[in-house]
């Protein structure tokens, strides 16, 4: 249900925000002010809005019961469609956002002040439920994992999903853009990193190990470049 309500916020702010931009036209550029570090600075948002670890557990699970009621299901084919419809789904989003403004904030709804106030309500109260699905599901697995794989009480999983983001928020992550950027490139990079080195070892002979080397190489470089930001600052 989370999933559902999530999804459908979003697809409506997206269609709002794709059919206003293109009424009004696309004037702003796409490249302005370029620079080494705007090169690797997406790096970190991008990881965070295409991980989909969580999503492809429940996916694995779909394809057993999928299996045993021999019903239809291509895991390979979820989660490619999981990833390129998003993608594409971003980019006419972006596309959106370029034709109403060329003065874009971190937040992008924050720039669209020329849409009426009620719209812009409805939107800001949309984001509340697209944050508070993402949150769930991602809560939903911490807490799994402590308490199946960690054998963590349930209580205390439970009581860590919820306190840990407040700590984080009054340890002084308030930022928007600055915090998805860390929780991108420093924690969703490492946990990159890590799921490779698990495939690797599990399938240690793949004829196609040798991509994992690109891959190690994205995520390194995400989460260096987040390091340097945070300790050597511009």
């Amino acid at each position: 249900m989370a999933e559902l309500l999530g999804t459908l916020a979003i697809i409506f702010v997206v269609f709002v925000v794709i059919f206003l931009g293109g009424e009004s036209g696309f004037n702003a550029p796409l490249f302005k002010n370029l620079s080494v570090a705007s090169f690797f600075l997406p790096f970190g948002p991008l990881l965070f809005s295409f991980a989909a670890r969580v999503a492809v557990s429940r996916m694995v699970d779909e394809e057993r019961e999928a299996k045993k009621t021999s019903r239809p299901f291509s895991l390979k084919g979820a989660i490619f469609w999981g990833t390129f419809v998003p993608a594409l789904v971003y980019f006419l989003f972006v596309l959106g956002i370029l034709g109403l403004t060329d003065n874009v904030t971190p937040e992008a709804l924050n720039s669209l002040e020329n849409l009426p106030s009620s719209l812009l309500a409805i939107f800001g109260i949309l984001g509340l439920v697209t944050i508070w699905t993402s949150y769930f599901i991602i809560g939903a697995n911490f807490r799994e994992i402590l308490t199946e794989d960690k054998k963590v009480r349930p209580w205390i999983a439970s009581a860590l999903v919820l306190i840990l983001p407040l700590g984080l928020y009054f340890a002084g992550f308030r930022d928007f853009l600055p915090t998805l950027s860390f929780t991108g490139s420093v924690f969703l990079g490492l946990e990159g990193i890590f799921l490779i080195t698990i495939w690797r070892r599990v399938f240690p002979h793949h004829p196609k190990k040798w991509l994992s080397w690109p891959l190690y190489l994205v995520f390194a470089v995400a989460l260096l470049y987040a390091l340097f930001q945070m300790f050597l600052p511009s």
